[in-house]
């Protein structure tokens, strides 16, 4: 028997707030978090702005002193996260048992600095750069200082780093011995985590999850999204879908959600968000980093809205709100807006579109995760969120998107879209809660 499962809790570390009351107000209110960089200052990046975790101090997360040795600033994030999670949903010990709660986490695979790497190829190479470099590069005749006994990684280096360390910790912190999933598909991975803990509470392998995503800024980020010509160098964010965009802003911080069976939160009295009854997880173009491409196939994404509203059993005509990824793709033309016409036909331009992305930043792995919680939010307060600038009259032309102030109206079910700089898509389906 396939079970049903409840959005019970949410925790919020953002850049727009450091809990559900205060994120939510800020995107009510239009209120961007993105400023000038000031964790990551380098004058070599394209990237000034981005959007920080403002006033987060790990202390006032029961985080031990003596394990913040052990932990960056994204398994910080998370574990703060998974903690606010756990009290809005009223979790305690007894609650469940260990062994029927699983986590899942969307996470970046590289969660070491540019400058953390140099130091470990620094010594892996027995502290001298240059032995392997060939007499016919460009570099050989480039002075390296080598030998620097105050140049050496931290003994514990690699338990920071590790993809899989924030699960560790917040396994250990929270008593989660059931099914322990970690994520790694840039900004879908925290949709993904989110879909896949749906999926383990619906076939019975659990009845509680944690689930979500987080992401700390970093060096080796910036480095390789650079690279791609990915990162915009402006103070602010354009609007959505806006064809004159050049480039992302990045973003921070950690999102979970604590899933439960649905009788089973009903049973403690819990308070419901929403029910999730619907996710599909699908490879595309990857058309957002792939520049050649003048035509940006939309195929991929279409497929992926499709297949979870199949999963919900739902026409494309029963949906109140689509939270949508809202990048532009490459050179101004978004194929998410063709994405959404193909799905919803002549309903697209009449169905209300939002998105958090111009005053959070792309968040990477937490980027699905927040995109959830704000569409849980909207079904539980019945209010949609301003999606911040506006766009150009094309876009409006083409989508209801909601712009400068909030919108009250009933929220039964809902999309929430996360699409991959790399093609990796997914989305989810929330329905109202009926008591």
């Amino acid at each position: 028997m396939i079970r049903r499962v409840v959005v019970t809790g949410l925790g919020i570390i953002s850049p727009v707030g450091n809990n559900t009351e205060e994120a939510w107000s800020s995107l009510l209110a239009g209120q961007s978090g993105i400023g000038s960089l000031s964790t990551i200052s380098y004058p070599s990046f394209p990237a000034k702005a981005a959007g920080e975790v403002k006033n987060f101090n790990p202390r006032d997360y029961h985080i031990k002193p003596k394990s913040l040795k052990l932990m960056n600033r994204t398994i910080q994030f998370a574990i703060a996260a998974s903690g606010l999670a756990m009290t809005d949903a009223g979790i305690c010990e007894e609650t469940y048992p260990p062994e029927n709660a699983g986590l899942a986490l969307g996470v970046d695979g590289v969660q070491y600095s540019t400058e953390e790497f140099l130091l470990a190829c620094y010594e892996s190479t027995g502290k001298d750069l240059k032995i392997y470099v060939s007499p016919e590069s460009p570099y050989a005749d480039i002075s390296i200082h080598t030998r620097d006994p105050g140049l050496s990684v931290h003994p514990l280096w690699s338990l920071s780093v590790l993809a899989n360390m924030s699960l560790c910790h917040i396994s250990i912190q929270q008593q989660l011995q059931g099914p322990n999933l970690a994520f790694s598909s840039i900004d879908a991975s925290g949709a993904h985590a989110i879909g896949e803990a749906f999926r383990s509470i619906q076939y019975g392998e659990s009845d509680l999850y944690l689930a979500g995503g987080s992401y700390a800024l970093n060096t080796m980020t910036f480095m390789s999204l650079s690279a791609l010509g990915l990162l915009s160098d402006k103070n602010e964010t354009d609007p959505v879908f806006d064809a004159c965009n050049k480039g992302l802003l990045l973003g921070e911080g950690a999102v979970v959600m604590v899933l439960e069976e649905k009788e089973a939160a009903k049973k403690r009295g819990a308070r419901i968000y929403a029910e999730i009854n619907g996710y599909a997880s699908s490879y595309g173009s990857s058309s957002f980093v792939d520049l050649s491409l003048q035509t940006p196939d939309a195929s991929g994404l279409a497929n992926c809205i499709q297949q979870s509203l199949t999963d919900a059993s739902l026409s494309p005509a029963a949906i109140d709100f689509i939270n949508a990824d809202g990048r532009p793709g490459i050179q101004g033309r978004s194929p998410e807006i063709a994405a959404l016409e193909s799905v919803f036909g002549e309903n697209a331009g009449s169905i209300p579109v939002s998105t958090a992305k111009s005053l959070t930043g792309h968040m990477l792995p937490a980027t699905g995760a927040f995109d959830a919680a704000s569409t849980v939010l909207s079904i539980y307060h019945d209010l949609i969120p301003p999606a911040g600038r506006q766009p150009d009259n094309e876009v409006l032309s083409r989508l209801h998107l909601v712009t400068r102030q909030p919108l009250a109206t009933p929220v039964h079910y809902a999309v929430s879209n996360t699409f991959g700089i790399s093609g990796e898509h997914t989305s989810l389906v929330f329905t109202k809660h009926e008591s």
